[in-house]
């Protein structure tokens, strides 16, 4: 009787926390040296709504020194972000609830002027100190309430300083097999 009332409690547990869970769908993934993305936000102010949040991945290895600027494409549009260490499948694994709240590595929101609400956020030359995958999580802060025809706050977001992982180079695993081809052969005329 004790177990199936104490699986009862784990059940129910289970399916309270199952209902807050929003799986996280990556935008994409940033190529190693940087890339400009233009993209779409869900309208109204998502601070505080992870699942309205757009997330992109990167590989960077550290000593890389990171910018990420974010540009409103439409002006009533106020984007912020903010730069999370590792992947993330939902976004009760988040370790953060609001855009600004602390678990992040770093937060960025109005450090460039723009002319319409607030400003647009930049990260600059922030120091990765470990190898791995980070992500970005983007939001729609204190946007007024234009949106346009399709109801989504379109922004333009720059990254530059990954530079992502050393993979040797074709030629260079060309050279290899044909300095072992050259120390084989050598060893066989020895012998011979």
């Amino acid at each position: 009787m004790f177990k199936k009332i104490a699986f009862c409690i784990c059940a129910f547990g289970l399916a309270a926390t199952s209902a807050n869970a929003t799986p996280i769908m990556y935008e994409g993934n940033i190529m190693p040296g940087g890339e400009v993305i233009d993209d779409s936000l869900i309208a109204g102010n998502n601070s505080g709504n992870s699942s309205n949040w757009d997330f992109w991945s990167f590989y960077a290895t550290a000593g890389d020194l990171i910018t990420i600027s974010i540009e409103r494409l439409e002006n009533d549009l106020d984007p912020a972000f903010a730069l999370l260490s590792g992947l993330f499948t939902d976004t009760v694994d988040l370790p953060i609830t609001e855009i600004y709240g602390g678990g992040s590595l770093a937060f960025a929101d109005d450090e460039v002027s723009h002319p319409g609400p607030f400003g647009d956020p930049q990260l600059e030359n922030f120091a990765i100190i470990a190898n791995g995958y980070y992500t970005i999580a983007v939001t729609s802060y204190a946007s007024g309430s234009d949106t346009g025809i399709d109801n989504m706050f379109d922004y333009r977001m720059t990254v530059s300083g990954n530079q992502g992982m050393d993979v040797p180079e074709p030629a260079a695993f060309g050279l290899l097999g044909l300095g072992l081809a050259g120390l084989w052969m050598t060893r066989r005329r020895k012998r011979a």
